[in-house]
């Protein structure tokens, strides 16, 4: 017995299919996921949620079109009979056709492109939806501005922060493009309309706008599109429904099936361009070393530690002033340009008064989500113009994305076990200058273990730890005692 399955183009977000309710059930199950740390959330506490994500539709019997192909890979691995009405894309553009509409645009001639930044381009313009994988410091800003050229129409650059829109701006600049002329900054308090050709805005300034809003645009690009998976960036992307061309630029994904499924739904398939150990072997970013420094805390205070729930040892551990010394007084000793990121606001404070108090003689930043954007910029100016300051930086604005070259050093003030905060944030030191080819990460750990007890930040340091081997990066660990 065969089952008769059709496939349509519902519009640009969603495909719609025909099929028997058993097949439709299947699909459902199918493409249904538990979100990471589900159980830990309050709609499932109360028992109001499964703790799932449902990518099909059953009822309205609509799916992402981005997942078209993993649609089709479940189809067949059943033998379903289906027929597929979806449109597909003939465009057939090769490498030396790119290369020949590259020398069109006048790049100045210190911006190179990539050989993996060419099959990335090949790979997007021939299917028109794409998400691709390209680590920091890749020149994922550069492959954003060639795409923008190639197809010339209205577009839409979504990005996580306010920072990262004045530094896509400025960005565009650097390649000869008049932006003053062509892009429409959005952050809060500015005017959403524009005539411009290209619109750079933060999904916080536009998941609240109605969908005949996004119904010009043709183009949308989610920079850093890691952070797509949350409802108000989706929200976004499923108004843009007139949107045909779709791409996701991101380093790093956090690991979990649910993650990439929602992100390819909304982008497309995944395309990875290069790793960053490819990155530095070939010599295009800093070459990295990680000093993991495991602080050995004392017998006493392991023991009162002993079962402490997570939020009150991270509050001990960020809120030790003994802590919080060493880390000054690493800053202080370590040659270059430093940067301590921390997750903490009153740990941020109080490292940088400790860095005044403590460090002379260079130059003491700080930053956090209370820093205007246009104070951050300049700081990120200031710094690339410095050889020895300090930096002391909030993770959510300065862990990703920020184009920093000259950064020396870093060091995890507050680390997490979060694949993709970790990776974005080392990040920040990979890029290379004239007079930095070298970053050292500081990577502090707690051991406050007891007897057959492993402390909750403890673990967090083996998770780094299998992320730094999944990545090939060197590091070597020392066991650093805490006097208090």
């Amino acid at each position: 017995m065969t089952t008769e399955i059709e496939i349509f183009h519902h519009d640009d977000v969603f495909l719609k299919i025909k099929c028997p309710n058993n097949v439709a059930a299947e699909l459902a199950e199918h493409f249904s996921f538990f979100v990471p740390g589900y159980k830990h959330m309050p709609k499932f506490v109360h028992g109001v949620w499964d703790g799932k994500i449902r990518l099909f539709n059953i009822r309205k019997r609509t799916i992402y079109q981005g997942l078209y192909d993993h649609v089709i890979k479940y189809l067949q691995s059943f033998d379903y009979k289906f027929k597929s009405h979806v449109p597909q894309n003939d465009r057939k553009v090769s490498l030396d056709d790119i290369r020949e509409f590259i020398k069109t645009i006048d790049l100045p001639e210190k911006f190179q492109v990539r050989d993996y930044q060419l099959k990335s381009l090949e790979h997007v313009i021939n299917n028109n939806r794409a998400l691709v994988l390209s680590p920091t410091s890749s020149g994922k800003s550069l492959l954003i501005y060639i795409l923008i050229r190639y197809f010339d129409v209205k577009t839409l650059i979504i990005v996580p922060t306010t920072t990262l829109v004045d530094q896509m701006y400025s960005d565009f600049e650097d390649y000869g493009f008049d932006s003053k002329s062509n892009i429409h900054k959005i952050y809060s308090g500015q005017d959403r309309h524009t005539k411009k050709q290209i619109t750079v805005s933060t999904w916080q300034s536009l998941f609240r706008e109605p969908t005949e809003y996004f119904k010009n645009f043709q183009l949308v690009i989610g920079d850093e599109a890691h952070t797509f998976a949350a409802t108000s960036l989706k929200t976004i992307m499923e108004g843009l429904t007139r949107c045909p061309i779709r791409i996701g630029t991101t380093g790093s994904l956090d690991g979990s099936k649910t993650n990439k499924m929602v992100l390819e739904g909304l982008f497309g398939p995944t395309f990875a361009a290069t790793s960053t150990s490819e990155l530095m072997i070939a010599g295009h970013v800093a070459n990295l070393t990680i000093k993991c420094l495991n602080l050995q805390w004392p017998i006493d205070t392991r023991k009162q530690a002993v079962r402490a729930k997570y939020d009150d040892e991270n509050t001990f551990l960020v809120e030790h002033p003994t802590r919080n010394r060493m880390i000054t007084n690493l800053a202080k000793t370590t040659e270059g340009n430093v940067l301590i990121l921390f997750r903490n606001r009153s740990q941020g404070n109080a490292l940088y008064q400790l860095c005044v108090d403590k460090i002379d003689n260079r130059e003491i930043y700080y930053v956090d989500g209370k820093v205007k954007t246009a104070a951050r910029t300049q700081i990120r100016t200031d710094v690339n113009k410095e050889k020895t300051s300090v930096l002391i930086a909030s993770v959510g604005t300065f862990a990703t994305g920020i184009n920093i070259q000259n950064i020396d050093v870093i060091i995890f003030a507050s680390p997490t076990k979060s694949r993709i905060r970790n990776i974005q944030a080392i990040g920040r030191g990979l890029r290379k200058s004239e007079r930095k080819t070298e970053c050292v990460l500081y990577d502090l750990s707690d051991d406050l273990s007891h007897n057959k007890w492993v402390n909750h930040t403890l673990r967090h340091f083996m998770a780094r730890i299998q992320i730094y081997n999944e990545e090939k990066f060197n590091y070597k660990i020392f066991k650093v005692p805490v006097q208090c």
